[in-house]
């Protein structure tokens, strides 16, 4: 006799989450959109590679930069989903690229992520990749999404995490690259 059982699709209500990565290696950067569901599924990855334009003429920070925005604007078009916010390490990304000024516009809440300690003020609890608990702080532009998407993410551990699987697809798709 099979067993009844019902699967939880409301997760899918929720929406979907968008991590962005960029990579840079010699004069080429690599970009990396990976898209997940409340469950921390895989939903969809986007990826692109680009030359950087000659040193000589760019500022050294305004030409990982402008990489950065190029790829970006290369990337959030061939996206099919939307999430309902998109989610950065700063350490790799400017936070700035979001917040206006010459940057990218984006009509989604976009957030810096990066690791922090327990008592540092707007810390927010998650979990390691051993399940230990961690904390992060995260700088919204221009303001925090709404819905329990983002703290459902923080309870499963999946704010951090992402990143190292959107690494792992380009290392996958660029294999001839070594980052």
């Amino acid at each position: 006799m099979p067993i009844p059982f019902q699967d939880d699709e409301s997760v899918q209500k929720l929406g979907f989450a968008g991590f962005l990565h960029v990579e840079f290696n010699g004069d080429a950067a690599y970009g990396a959109l990976l898209f997940l569901n409340a469950r921390g599924e895989p939903q969809e990855f986007v990826f692109n590679r680009l030359e950087l334009l000659n040193s000589v003429l760019w500022r050294a920070p305004d030409r990982s930069a402008g990489a950065t925005r190029r790829l970006c604007a290369s990337l959030f078009p061939t996206a099919t989903l939307t999430p309902q916010f998109l989610l950065f390490l700063p350490t790799l990304i400017p936070p700035q690229l979001f917040g206006g000024e010459g940057g990218i516009r984006l009509d989604i809440p976009a957030g810096a992520v990066w690791q922090s300690e327990a008592n540092e003020p707007e810390s927010i609890e998650t979990f390691d990749d051993s399940g230990e608990a961690s904390w992060v702080q995260v700088d919204w532009s221009p303001h925090p999404p709404p819905g329990d998407l983002f703290l459902l993410l923080a309870r499963r551990g999946l704010l951090l995490e992402p990143f190292g699987r959107a690494a792992a697809g380009l290392r996958e798709v660029y294999a001839d690259v070594e980052f």
